[in-house]
This record gives structure tokens, C-alpha cells and sequence, in this order.
């Protein structure tokens, strides 16, 4: 895939992405990038802390988000014991919208979040250690 091109924008710099005659615009305090739409061939938006954020799709996981895509409410089916697991819902901003223990009989509602990309970010005793990316309908 030579040539292919992939640029990155820290969530904590809050990027306003708006879309201009043919070209996506990101736009965040420190700068201005305009990416011609034609030339885009793939977009897509993941939460970073310096290690990979697994994607939901990968067999490894031990745990999976179903239905995602989310049109009222997912629950978390999981591989793993729960006790003292946790869960953070946050904007593709980085505003944390929700958290709550993870019961894996129970459905997490987010029918009033606008359609868009979120993160959620699963920790046990206050340790981070899996992210998902949510799709929201």
C-alpha cells in the first residue's frame, strides 16, 4: 500500500472537523489541516493514551460490544469475571457521558446520544485496560 498517508490528532486538543467545498478541514488550537475529499480513502476515528485500542472486531478480545452499531441500547458480552469492572462513555471529544458497573445481563442505554463515534473505556480498580469503539445510529 505505498503512498498511503495516516495522520493523527490528539482527542485532548478537542479537533473541530467540518467539511469545505471538496476537502475535509480538522482544525484544532495548534493548527489547520485540509485533506482533499478525493483523496480520502479511509477515515477513521480511535481514542489513543500511547498503546493500541483494540478493535472490536479482534478474536483475541475477551470481551465484545452487542449490536454495534447502537441504535437505543448494547450490552457487554464477556469472557471474563466482572466483579470491579467498570465502565467510562466518552464523546469523540473526550467528554466522559456516562459510567457505571458492567453487568453482563443488564443493557447500557445511550438512545438519547447523538449519532456518532464514542469510546468506551472499561477499568478495573481504577486500571484502564481495554477501550472499544461504539457507533451510535
Amino acid at each position: 500500500m505505498g503512498g498511503v498517508e495516516q495522520t493523527s490528532f490528539e482527542l485532548a486538543q478537542k479537533p473541530k472537523i467540518t467539511f469545505s467545498s471538496r476537502n475535509l478541514v480538522i482544525e484544532t488550537p495548534t493548527s489547520k489541516s485540509i485533506f482533499s475529499l478525493e483523496k480520502i480513502q479511509n477515515l477513521s476515528f480511535v481514542q489513543s493514551n500511547g498503546t493500541n485500542v483494540p478493535d472490536i472486531l479482534n478474536p483475541e478480545n475477551k470481551i465484545r460490544i452487542f449490536p454495534n452499531p447502537v441504535k437505543d441500547e448494547f450490552r457487554l458480552d464477556t469472557q471474563i469475571p466482572t466483579e470491579g469492572l467498570r465502565y467510562r462513555i466518552y464523546d469523540r471529544v473526550g467528554i466522559m457521558l456516562q459510567t457505571g458497573e458492567v453487568d453482563p445481563s443488564k443493557f447500557i442505554r445511550i438512545g438519547n446520544y447523538r449519532p456518532g463515534l464514542y469510546i468506551l473505556r472499561l477499568n478495573r480498580n481504577g486500571q484502564e485496560f481495554q477501550s472499544f469503539k461504539i457507533v451510535k445510529q
